[in-house]
């Protein structure tokens, strides 16, 4: 695994980070995007999986929102975030994106066929300025996790990819971040729920299935969403265009209300 990371930072990963070296500054390298990409992807990684006393105050130290200082891998290590599990996710994601145009030339590979959930350039150069906000980086860890898993000969579905993508904007867009431990919470509940981002519209009509750690009212919504959406692609696209309305940012329970599909929905649960 070493020898193989070492080689792909030096190739195919490089020539992707080198098409976005001047993203924080005009030095003409790729050294600071590189180091915060690997930070926020480690910050994920770490939020995710571990627990304790000194969680949050690590927590603390690896969401430092600066793009100059950068934490060394030693502290990494340190803190035990370099472990097998991160080791294979971070090669699979980046294997995953890795857009080849050339003998020499990469670019980011393009999924999603709904920007409005997730636009993937955009949210590359953030984590590239380590400037996602508490939403940013679950909507990046959901977006990790599906690319990380979707190894195999049948690969990366961009339907299933725009499906668990648009659930996690919404759930994510409605929810408030107000400290570290709000974001720990939904970045576990993103890691539980990864298992059923293959199926994320039928695994949420199933009542029995839970859905924890974002507002309730808002998971109620994605479920009555989903069930319509499954119904007809009428019912699909007239969700999508009024979730997509800039005023809305994906909530749209007063139209459901309104129209009396919420009742509907409760008198039948």
């Amino acid at each position: 695994m070493t020898r193989y990371f070492s080689h792909k930072i030096d190739t195919d990963w490089a020539d992707l980070f080198w098409k976005y070296r001047n993203t924080i500054s005009i030095d003409d390298n790729f050294d600071d995007e590189m180091m915060n990409f690997f930070r926020v992807f480690i910050t994920n990684h770490y939020a995710a999986t571990r627990s304790g006393a000194d969680h949050v105050r690590n927590l603390q130290v690896l969401l430092g929102n600066s793009s100059e200082e950068h934490l060394s891998f030693l502290f990494y290590e340190k803190l035990d975030c370099l472990d097998i599990e991160f080791a294979i996710s971070v090669v699979e994601f980046l294997n995953r994106i890795v857009r080849k145009e050339g003998k020499h030339a990469a670019d980011l590979q393009i999924y999603n066929s709904q920007p409005f959930y997730y636009e993937e350039i955009e949210y590359f150069i953030s984590a590239l300025k380590n400037s996602l906000t508490y939403a940013g980086r679950i909507r990046f860890y959901a977006y990790v996790l599906y690319l990380s898993k979707a190894h195999g000969a049948e690969g990366v579905h961009p339907e299933e990819l725009e499906q668990w993508m648009r659930v996690v904007f919404n759930l994510t867009e409605n929810q408030a971040y107000n400290n570290p431990e709000d974001y720990v919470a939904s970045i576990q509940e993103i890691k539980r729920l990864v298992e059923y981002s293959g199926d994320i519209y039928h695994f949420l009509t199933q009542e029995l299935n839970s859905v924890k750690s974002f507002t309730q009212l808002q998971i109620q919504e994605e479920r009555i969403k989903a069930l319509l959406i499954l119904r007809s692609e009428n019912w699909k696209s007239a969700i999508y265009e009024a979730e997509q309305h800039g005023y809305f940012k994906g909530q749209i329970g007063f139209l459901l209300n309104f129209s009396g599909i919420e009742d509907a929905y409760s008198e039948h649960d």
